[in-house]
C-alpha cells in the first residue's frame, strides 16, 4: 500500500511540476495583454503566447486524462 501511494506522490509531484509553465505562460499573456496596444506586432505576440498556452493545456489535460483511471483504479483496488 505504502509503495502505491509513493507512486501516487511522484505522479502528482510531475503533474504540479508540468501546471507550472502553464500557470506562467496564463500570467504572461494576461500581464502582455495589458502592454498589447503600446508593442509593434502585439496582435501576433499574444497570438504566439495563446498558442503556446492551448498546446501546453492539451498535453497537460492528456497528462492528467492518464493519471486520474490510474488514482481511481488504485484507490478502488483497496
Amino acid at each position: 500500500m505504502n509503495k502505491n501511494f509513493n507512486g501516487i506522490r511522484e505522479k502528482v509531484y510531475d503533474l504540479e511540476m508540468y501546471f507550472e509553465p502553464i500557470v506562467m505562460l496564463a500570467e504572461i499573456i494576461k500581464d502582455f495583454g495589458d502592454y498589447n496596444d503600446e508593442l509593434p506586432n502585439g496582435a501576433e505576440k499574444m497570438q504566439f503566447l495563446a498558442e503556446m498556452l492551448s498546446v501546453k493545456c492539451s498535453e497537460y489535460k492528456k497528462i492528467l486524462g492518464e493519471f486520474i483511471p490510474e488514482l481511481q483504479k488504485e484507490l478502488g483496488g483497496q
